[in-house]
């Protein structure tokens, strides 16, 4: 159960990712410009301020993990473009 919990570990903040509902993919392009970790985790937060910017549905990878609203935080929701504006 430790390795599956460390797996969702945000690498800067180190709070669970999966249990904050902040699981997602982006662009490589993004992932990159964040300089993120090789493998791993970062929360909507923490990558936003390595990138120093907030992220735009365009910054997410065309994948199934980012469709649909269960499951997700309010912040990711609405990055995603899927939030109450």
């Amino acid at each position: 159960m430790r390795e599956v919990r460390a797996s969702f570990t945000c690498k800067d903040y180190s709070v669970n990712t999966r249990r904050i509902k902040e699981y997602y993919m982006v662009r490589d392009a993004v992932w990159i410009a964040a300089r993120g970790p090789l493998l791993g985790m970062l929360c909507i937060g923490c990558l936003e301020a390595r990138l120093g910017r907030r992220l735009v549905p365009d910054d997410f990878a065309s994948v199934p993990l980012n469709t649909g609203r269960g499951h997700r935080s309010a912040r990711l929701l609405e990055r995603l473009g899927c939030g109450d504006k």
